[in-house]
Formats: structure tokens, sequence, C-alpha cells
């Protein structure tokens, strides 16, 4: 049985409208479009009216509300437990990255592989000005030749 209009123009309405929830919420303006959507734009205006209309599209912006307060109390609290770094113990493990010994072999591994990448570059680029210099030798022969 062949889907009514209406039903059909709901779920391509609903898509949208779920997309454009989740990239309000991706951008941080969730709760802006939620709580004053004559502010904002057509499309959001639109979205308010749908969500008006649609059950499935209402839980869905509440539970991406719950989402964002739950991880805006989460890292709140992160905030105040942790300490940022000092300068001497940022130094300090710049240090001990630098003198790793993997690290080293790392750098030394990336020399080796950037001077084998120059080489190849440069012999292309002979190779090149050989096979110009080769064209234009025998374009000058045709032409005394004539």
């Amino acid at each position: 049985m062949p889907p009514e209009d209406g039903e059909d123009t709901m779920k391509h309405g609903c898509s949208e409208a779920q997309r454009e929830l989740q990239m309000a919420w991706s951008d941080g303006q969730l709760a802006e479009t939620l709580r004053d959507p004559e502010e904002t734009t057509v499309t959001t205006r639109d979205l308010a009216r749908h969500l008006e209309e649609c059950l499935s599209c209402q839980k869905e912006a509440e539970s991406l509300e719950t989402l964002d307060r739950f991880l805006h109390e989460g890292f709140r609290d992160l905030e105040h437990s942790t300490r940022l770094p000092s300068e001497d113990q940022i130094a300090s493990m710049l240090r001990r990255v630098h003198t790793a010994p993997d690290a080293q072999v790392l750098r030394r591994v990336r020399r080796s592989v950037g001077a084998t990448l120059w080489m190849v570059f440069f012999l292309l680029c002979l190779l090149a000005c050989c096979t110009l210099g080769f064209l234009a030798y025998r374009a000058y022969r045709v032409l005394i030749e004539q």
C-alpha cells in the first residue's frame, strides 16, 4: 500500500528537521534555536513549526537538549577539578618526547625518506630536460633536412 502524500511529506520533513537539529547542536546553537525560533532564519522557523506537529522530532530535540545539558555539566565539573600544566611540566614533556628512542628513529627515517623523495624529484626533472632536449634536437634535424 503506497504512503499517503501527508505521510511522505512528514517523513521528508522529519529527516530535514532532525538534520537541522543535529546541525544546531553541533554548532552549539541548539538552545537558541529551540528557545526563540522567530529571531532566527526561515529554516529555523520551519523547524519550530515542524516540532509543534511531530512527536518523534520533539523527542529527538529533547534528547539532544538532555545530552547537551549533561555534557555542559560534566565539562563544568572537569573545569574545576583539573588544572592546566605549568610551563615547566610542558617543557619536561617536550624534552622527553625529543629524547625518546622512537622519536630519534623516526627523525632518521624521515630524513632518509625525504632525501630519497628529493632525489626522485630531481631525477624526474633531469629526465624531463633530457626528453625536451632530444625532442628539440629531432625537430632541428627535421628542419635542416627540409
